[in-house]
């Protein structure tokens, strides 16, 4: 309350004290109810006084608070659909009549250059699965989950959570849906791949086990007194256990590999020198499978960021392939890639190329290699203890390193296996091998 609207009510009372006062000094009565009688009067007046000024707050409050309230409620669209926006899931609203009134950021990831507002949700996916959640949500007014396939931009297996959303809350109009999209499709990818794993590693194991219980009850039976057939099983015993040890390796190996996917190496490796003793102790292989294997690498090499131990591994597997599967009277080289087209040459990345002009492999069968326990000729795989992991290896390796590897091949004209990996930032350039030369 203001101080000029106090004014007429305060002379109004001191107006009345003053004639009450009078009108008591003509009358007979104590002297003590003057004082009383003013005491009184004043609490009064001040009750007043305090009543008023709260009312008008009260008003007041009322007042400010009604704009907020109708300014709240026409930014609201506007805050859920920035809410909505941020989401990483996509988000599609539909009307009741099945048109697209918003579709987010995530939606357009998911589903690139096919959506448009004002579009009916029918001319996006076709599924008949789809189409007649879309009938239910709209009719029944519930919220549903289902799963369905879509051949849209590429084949996707899709859980959508439909939505009701209150009225007011993103429309003016009732009857809007929320549809939250999730593609399924990798995690049914990796559920078969665990899968298919277990089963072709189980069938791996199960074969050289089975021919080694096979060979026991031989020995233990007719050929307990036949030295020459006794030397003869345990042989082929030896061989099927190294084969099993290999894939038990490898299992485990890859195993190691997938822990240690997120943790890039830091230290430096002598990529040169990994090699060099790899050509080397497989010298004796290519003189048994006829292969010629030479190292064009150069002396002054740089180093790469890498882990000694896995680059063994990741170079050994594939000259080991060059030499096993590349056919007779072939040439292994490993060289440095001087004509550098991949976008890697404009980063610091150094290519190294393992590159055979033998029996090459058909196109078909070039994007699979990296898949576990696949082979293009799964007989001659075996034959030469080939555990199909190999190359698996090596692409987690190269996950691992932050590289990547490149794979041509020409049936009847070779194969080059191109591996890139990042140079070391702290490289010296005069090695040991630069002072030996």
């Amino acid at each position: 309350m203001r101080t000029r609207d106090l004014v007429f009510p305060f002379f109004l009372f001191a107006s009345f004290l003053i004639a009450s006062s009078t009108m008591f000094a003509f009358v007979d009565k104590p002297s003590y109810l003057i004082p009383l009688f003013v005491f009184f009067s004043c609490t009064i007046f001040w009750l007043y006084i305090k009543s008023s000024i709260l009312f008008e707050e009260k008003i007041n409050t009322k007042n400010k608070n009604e704009p907020l309230k109708k300014e709240d409620k026409t930014d609201l669209s506007d805050s859920i659909e920035y809410i909505l926006e941020a989401i990483p899931s996509a988000i599609i609203i539909i009307d009741k009549t099945g048109k697209i009134t918003f579709t987010n950021t995530g939606s357009e990831i998911l589903m690139p250059g096919i959506l448009k507002v004002g579009n009916h949700i029918s001319t996006i996916f076709r599924s008949p699965v789809f189409l007649e959640a879309v009938d239910r949500a709209i009719a029944d007014r519930k919220n549903i989950k289902i799963t369905f396939d879509s051949p849209i931009p590429l084949f996707q297996h899709i859980r959508v959570h439909f939505v009701q959303m209150p009225k007011d809350s993103f429309s003016a109009s009732e009857g809007h849906i929320l549809l939250k999209f999730s593609d399924q499709s990798k995690n049914i990818m990796i559920e078969q791949m665990r899968s298919d794993f277990i089963s072709n590693a189980s069938h791996e194991l199960r074969t050289p086990l089975a021919s080694i219980i096979g060979f026991i009850e031989t020995i233990q039976g007719h050929a307990k007194n036949d030295k020459a057939n006794r030397e003869l099983f345990l042989s082929m015993m030896h061989d099927q256990a190294v084969r099993m040890q290999r894939l038990v390796d490898d299992l485990l190996s890859l195993s190691k590999l997938e822990l240690q996917e997120n943790s890039p190496p830091s230290s430096n490796c002598d990529v040169f020198e990994v090699i060099d003793k790899i050509v080397k102790s497989f010298l004796p292989l290519a003189k048994k499978y006829k292969v010629k294997l030479t190292n064009n690498l150069p002396l002054n090499l740089s180093n790469i960021v890498g882990d000694e131990v896995q680059m063994q591994q990741l170079f050994s597997n594939l000259i080991e392939n060059a030499l096993k599967y590349s056919g007779e009277s072939s040439n292994v080289k490993i060289e440095l890639i001087k004509k550098q087209k991949n976008r890697k040459s404009e980063s610091n990345m150094m290519g190294i190329q393992i590159i055979d002009n033998g029996k090459g492999i058909p196109t078909e069968h070039i994007y699979r290699l990296t898949e576990r326990f696949y082979r293009v000729n799964a007989d001659l795989s075996r034959e030469r203890q080939g555990t199909g992991l190999g190359l698996s290896i090596v692409k987690h390796i190269l996950n691992r390193h932050k590289g990547e590897l490149e794979i041509e091949s020409v049936p009847e004209k070779g194969s080059i296996f191109t591996t890139w990996l990042p140079v070391s930032k702290t490289d010296f350039k005069l090695t040991k091998r630069d002072k030996a030369a």
